[in-house]
């Protein structure tokens, strides 16, 4: 049995589409008993009260910028940060930037794309992604087994607990330093 705990600061979990984020985010809440808070949703969800009308998920971003806006966006991001919750999807890093500006505390998780599937240019938010990446507290590396999914949220936890105990100490697996690519040189990964 898995032993209860508060998670002392938030997770926020960023990266390219189909990275797996939100089953990392997943994987995170059933270990650390912690609740989840998707973005996408979010909009989709005050969008639909502004009967502002959503063809495809993937367009939910978009829309929600251009018709609610970005300090909206920023807003809804910030606000989403409490303790115990795991934010999934958060794809500008203005607002990660704006949240720290508050003096919000929060412990950053980047998903690195999938091997053999870089970050494509039609990504819209392709350039935020890779700005997150490189700021993350982590960057967790694409694992295609569920025990490799379990393993890599227990280390986010235990990372997350001790960011939130001590400003800027990681645990000693996760002080190593991988190289994901020649683009991301300084990484921490697991």
């Amino acid at each position: 049995m898995t032993a209860r705990f508060r998670l002392p600061i938030p997770i926020v979990v960023t990266g390219p589409a189909g990275s797996g984020k939100s089953k990392l985010t997943k994987a995170i809440v059933e270990r650390g008993h912690c609740r989840s808070v998707n973005v996408g949703t979010l909009m989709e969800q005050e969008l639909l009260r502004q009967e502002i009308h959503v063809n495809h998920r993937r367009d939910i971003g978009r829309l929600y910028l251009q018709r609610i806006g970005e300090k909206a966006y920023i807003d809804l991001v910030v606000e989403s940060l409490r303790p115990g919750v795991v934010v999934d999807g958060v794809r500008l890093a203005v607002a990660l930037d704006e949240a720290r500006l508050r003096h919000k505390a929060f412990f950053h998780v980047a998903r690195a794309e999938r091997p053999g599937q870089p970050i494509a240019p039609s990504e819209p938010f392709a350039h935020d992604v890779r700005t997150m990446q490189k700021r993350a507290d982590v960057v967790v590396r694409w694992r295609p087994t569920t025990a490799d999914l379990d393993g890599e949220a227990a280390r986010v936890l235990a990372a997350a607990r001790l960011e939130g105990a001590s400003a800027g100490v990681l645990p000693r697996e996760l002080q190593r330093r991988d190289v994901m690519s020649s683009a991301h040189p300084a990484s921490r990964s697991v």
